[in-house]
């Protein structure tokens, strides 16, 4: 028995381009990649690019510029991704997944920024966006209605930008919030993980305690 993901949901979400276009085609709201992208791009508030398979801020850039980008781009022998930089603040998602349902279990702020153009994940802290909670918890059914196979622990990093949330990418495994998810929830998560592939269904306890939890990396 996996307790995780579908050997689909994985491939898809393995690829950050493939993710986000197939979310944007099931109107679920992201930010999209940028298909071929070239120098004379414009954009106001500048571009950043990134491994299409990658974890955390590995060799993902911020440019004001799109030659830039490009040159950065060329250089790399991964494939890489661009997408137009949207101002908000940078989040995630913990979320709970059973056949196509979702039970949110932290709506968190990531300690993320960058420096000399370069992007550092410091941290996380869970639970620490109470009041969008209930705007991520509609955003996890929206996911989890569009992509099939998508079971267990599920992370999601977003972007709430002036516009609401937009998705960044979606992690089918372990992320470092759930390293706080105790502290934070009262309960262990990995209980209810195992209880509901055992069960086949989701946990019918609530969540009384969102306390704000700091993970630091």
């Amino acid at each position: 028995l996996v307790i995780g993901c579908s050997p689909g949901a994985v491939q898809l979400a393995t690829s950050k381009s493939k993710t986000l276009a197939h979310l944007d085609s099931h109107n679920v709201p992201c930010i999209p990649v940028i298909d071929g992208f070239n120098a004379d791009e414009a954009s106001v508030s500048g571009w950043v690019a990134k491994p299409d398979d990658g974890v955390g801020a590995e060799g993902c850039c911020y440019f004001p510029d799109a030659r830039q980008a490009v040159t950065y781009i060329q250089s790399q022998s991964k494939r890489m991704i661009v997408q137009e930089y949207i101002p908000g603040i940078s989040a995630s998602m913990s979320v709970l997944c059973h056949d196509g349902q979702a039970r949110l279990l932290g709506s968190n702020r990531q300690l993320f920024s960058f420096t000399d153009g370069k992007g550092h994940l410091e941290g996380v802290i869970v639970n620490g966006l109470p009041e969008f909670f209930i705007q991520f918890e509609n955003l996890a059914t929206h996911i989890t209605d569009s992509i099939p196979g998508l079971q267990g622990y599920v992370g999601v990093d977003l972007i709430m930008s002036d516009n609401g949330p937009l998705i960044v990418e979606i992690n089918p495994r372990l992320t470092t919030a759930y390293a706080g998810l105790r502290q934070s929830l009262g309960i262990n998560p990995a209980e209810w993980i195992l209880s509901m592939f055992r069960t086949g269904k989701m946990p019918e306890a609530g969540l009384p305690i969102k306390m704000p939890v700091s993970v630091i990396i």
